[in-house]
């Protein structure tokens, strides 16, 4: 091409346009890694400080009929630091036809070292100071004065040689132009896809906030401007669905600007397909769960959206926001809006809606797609067995793979609908694609023209020489990145130039799947390391998460892992290969997230139990800091036999609350330590946590040695007793024994009382015989 690449934006534009054919091979697909234009230099000498840059356009497309003249716009500007003289600029042609796409890719990149000996023109320079450029029309390639239709042997692409000369700078640029000696014999038209995602800025979220739709959906706002440069064009939409759910599930306080956004996309008339939830990259998936160690059978899908909605905010919400499905979860007539306004107002405040009148996940999400069967990975990282996941049980999804992965079969013509196995594909043109990505970021109307018609004469060589002259040609399909509308500021100008090419028809993406589907043979794409082990962690995160739900009620449990799976596809989007850094942040911070909710139901830890009893009952505490209730089993195992364990407790603790869980032991060997290694699991056994460790002090038989003490005491108070009561008696027997005359018959044990009358007193004694008159 040059000798210098220019900063000059328009220049590069048109110089990019006109090489990039340079990426295009016969009969293939397989083109360089590198989608961005290449130059295609013969030669290029300059002075110390000169540097200038040639482009050459021919106008109508590059195509010249038997009839008309065809004028040549040639732009030379003068890129280095010193005066560039006037100079001539020549072009001349071959009359070797060129053969197919891996010719011209030759030639225009150097690889084909054939000469140009035919004269076309010539015309000459101005001298150009440093900056300057000139735009130079007064060449043309006239059929008649060249005679075309005896050098050129028939219909086709040819080279093209344009030579600029200053003194001693010389520079060479490469080119083709197309010959069709008969205007009026039919032409083959080359059928030409055109696909664009719309997409938001990677942010980690399950659903958009409304700030952030509010300023998307405004005038200028991302979306607005992707809507404003696609709508009603030729051009196949790939829309993330979170978009249209974090519209519609915020019901009534969804802003203004983002409702008649959506009203906006509904009534285009542009094919619609979704993208994954998200515009998670569904090749990293693959690549994660690989990671892991296991292989997915289909692509992760949202699910449910109940953590996100707000029973008031579809009060009055607007009935066209859901749609209502047929049947209708809560059993409506079809037709029935699930949301319906109040009829009139009221001062009062509208009772919240019951569940059944909520939207339901298939509300959310529904829309009315042109297919549902297509899957849009990252460019460069398709694998075989990605493509058996994406491709569905039935086999009947396509996936979207850049050319530079695929390969037709030997003799195949390049074409945008192939298979690869059992697995479908559309073929994204990786040249042409790059080409109309950068005729929509050209800075001018001119620059643009110029790019868009070096694209529709590459798309006119195509048509011109297919690998089988008796077929058709083969439909080409042309994608914009995923960051299209922050690259690009004329993406539907270009589009449009490309839909008024003679000999080009813009279909829709549902078009490729009436085309036979050749055979080819996919290139193995892959990910750095640093992208698919966190990506791993996430789908690990996931897991855990899903296993620990079981402790909670099966809604709860949906609502939690609703929210789970949203994020965690918000955060494998293909936005974030622009932002790593970005990325990183996101991930650590739903990875913390992650480890706070496995960790909210924790044992309220214990240093030391002592234990003095054969038996006891220990009382260990749970802690619950979820938003959820959950049904939690203790079990404990000792680490030797000194004490056996009740069977696991169960038991459910109220949401953001403590409970208390005993847990019944038994000593049985002797006095000692034992650790007792505590677990919380749910009912379905999967482990809350890790293993708690607790110190019981046994000292069981401490029970038995008190009880032995204390019997001994109150045995030894009772044989004093009675040792006290048995002196006593003995003692009072010789008191008794005096008392008593000789001979007398009484008993000994018998107290005998008396009394009798004198003077007015009584007298009692113990010591007087019985006739025995007292002593006056």
């Amino acid at each position: 091409m040059t000798d210098h690449r220019s900063p000059g934006f328009a220049r590069t534009a048109a110089a990019a346009a006109l090489s990039l054919v340079t990426l295009l091979g016969a009969g293939t697909a397989a083109l360089p890694a590198a989608a961005a234009p290449a130059t295609g230099a013969l030669s290029a000498t300059r002075s110390a400080g000169t540097s200038v840059e040639v482009t050459a356009v021919p106008a109508d497309r590059g195509v010249v009929g038997p009839d008309e003249a065809v004028p040549v716009r040639i732009t030379v500007e003068n890129t280095g630091t010193t005066t560039v003289p006037a100079g001539t600029v020549s072009l001349s042609y071959s009359s070797r036809q060129l053969q197919d796409r891996a010719q011209l890719d030759d030639w225009l990149t150097g690889a084909d070292e054939s000469s140009t000996p035919k004269w076309l023109g010539q015309t000459t320079a101005e001298e150009l100071r440093p900056g300057e450029r000139e735009t130079i029309t007064t060449v043309s390639i006239d059929p008649e004065a060249l005679q075309l239709a005896q050098t050129l042997p028939a219909a086709g692409s040819y080279r093209m040689t344009v030579h600029y000369a200053a003194d001693d700078v010389s520079v060479f640029e490469r080119s083709s132009f197309v010959w069709r000696p008969d205007e009026d014999a039919a032409q083959p038209e080359q059928r030409v896809v055109v696909a664009a995602p719309v997409t938001v800025p990677a942010d980690g979220v399950g659903t958009i906030p409304a700030d952030d739709l509010a300023r998307y959906t405004a005038v200028n706002g991302t979306l607005s401007r992707q809507l404003d440069a696609l709508e009603n064009r030729d051009v196949a939409i790939g829309i993330d669905p979170r978009i249209i759910v974090s519209i519609r599930v915020l019901g009534s306080t969804a802003p203004d600007a983002a409702v008649d956004w959506l009203e906006r996309l509904a009534d285009i008339d542009n094919e619609v397909f979704p993208l994954q939830y998200g515009d998670a990259d569904a090749a990293l998936t693959v690549a994660a769960a690989a990671e892991n160690g296991s292989a997915l059978e289909s692509l992760p899908e949202p699910g449910s959206f109940e953590y996100a909605i707000d029973p008031a905010n579809f009060v009055d919400a607007d009935p066209g926001l859901i749609p209502t499905l047929d049947p209708s979860p809560a059993g409506r007539a079809a037709g029935e809006s699930s949301a319906t306004p109040s009829a009139t107002p009221s001062e009062e405040p509208a009772p919240e809606p019951d569940a059944e009148d909520l939207p339901s996940r298939e509300q959310l999400l529904d829309w009315d797609y042109a297919t549902s069967s297509v899957v849009w990975p990252s460019s460069g990282t398709v694998t075989a067995s990605g493509l058996s996941v994406f491709s569905g049980p039935e086999g009947d999804v396509d996936t979207i793979v850049s050319s530079a992965q695929i390969s037709p079969a030997e003799g195949a013509s390049a074409s945008a609908a192939a298979r690869v196995g059992d697995a479908g594909t559309l073929v994204s043109d990786a040249a042409l694609s790059a080409h109309l990505m950068a005729a929509a970021a050209a800075p001018s109307a001119q620059a643009r023209d110029e790019a868009v018609n070096e694209l529709s004469q590459v798309l006119g060589v195509i048509a011109s020489a297919p690998a089988d002259p008796s077929a058709e040609p083969a439909p080409l399909l042309l994608t914009a990145e995923r960051s299209w509308v922050d690259n690009t500021s004329a993406f539907g100008d270009a589009v449009d130039e490309l839909a008024g090419t003679d000999g080009v028809t813009l279909e829709g993406i549902t078009s490729l799947a009436e085309d036979e589907r050749a055979a080819a043979t996919l290139t193995e794409g892959s990910f750095d390391a640093d992208v698919v082990a966190p990506a791993a962690e996430l789908l690990a995160g996931q897991d855990r998460l899903t296993a620990f739900s079981s402790a909670l009620d099966p809604a709860d449990a949906d609502e939690m892992l609703g929210r789970e799976r949203a994020q965690l596809l918000a955060l494998l989007a293909d936005g974030w290969r622009d932002d790593p850094e970005g990325w990183a942040a996101a991930v650590a911070a739903h990875e913390t997230q992650t480890k706070d909710t496995l960790g909210a139901v924790t044992l309220v830890t214990v240093s030391q139990i002592n234990v003095i009893s054969g038996q006891a009952s220990l009382p260990f505490t749970v802690r619950n800091d979820l938003a959820y209730p959950v049904t939690i089993t203790l079990s404990a195992t000792p680490d030797n036999p000194r004490l056996t364990v009740d069977p696991e407790t169960t038991t459910t603790i109220a949401a953001g609350a403590h409970s208390s869980l005993p847990l019944g032991v038994k000593a049985r060997l002797g006095n000692g330590d034992v650790v007792l290694s505590v677990q919380l699991s749910t009912e379905s056994g999967v482990a809350v946590g890790e293993p708690t460790e607790v110190m019981l002090n046994v000292r069981a038989d401490w029970e038995g040695i008190g009880i032995l003490v204390l019997g001994s005491l109150v045995g030894l108070l009772f044989v004093g007793g009675l040792i006290r009561t048995v002196r006593r008696r003995r003692a009072a027997r010789p008191v008794a024994a005096a008392a008593q005359a000789p001979g007398d018959d009484a008993s000994t044990d018998e107290t005998t009382i008396s009394t009798g009358t004198g003077t007015g007193t009584d007298e009692t004694s113990t010591d007087s015989t019985p006739g025995e008159t007292p002593r006056g």
